[in-house]
């Protein structure tokens, strides 16, 4: 397509019975781990970072992307943290890579004059 907008957005199908641990440990990083994983998305020079579940079919998917303030793909995550080292393990043990998607659009509010 077109010019990079954002990091292309990663698409996932959630392995047969890991759609409840992939959960726990979305809700870890968004609770108990959130000043940690915080850190290191800056670190990888994320504005945010996220993923979306949802279903078709019977199957459930996961889509995750960073967005960066310039549109350019993050830093590579630091191996050596802890929380990272976890993350990959969940991806590994929970996700299995469908491929990658492109924004179509992405546009920022701006406020009136």
């Amino acid at each position: 397509m077109s010019t990079q907008l954002q990091p292309a957005p990663a698409l996932f199908r959630i392995k047969d019975g890991k759609l409840q641990q992939w959960l726990d440990w979305c809700k870890e990083l968004q609770t108990t781990l959130i000043q940690e994983a915080s850190r290191t998305i800056a670190e990888e020079g994320e504005l945010f970072e996220f993923f979306i579940i949802f279903e078709v079919n019977g199957t459930h998917y996961a889509m995750g992307a960073g967005i960066t303030p310039d549109g350019t793909d993050p830093k590579p995550a630091t191996a050596a943290e802890t929380i990272n080292q976890r993350h990959k393990q969940m991806k590994n043990e929970c996700l299995e890579f469908v491929g990658r998607g492109e924004f179509a659009y992405f546009l920022k509010g701006q406020a009136p004059n």
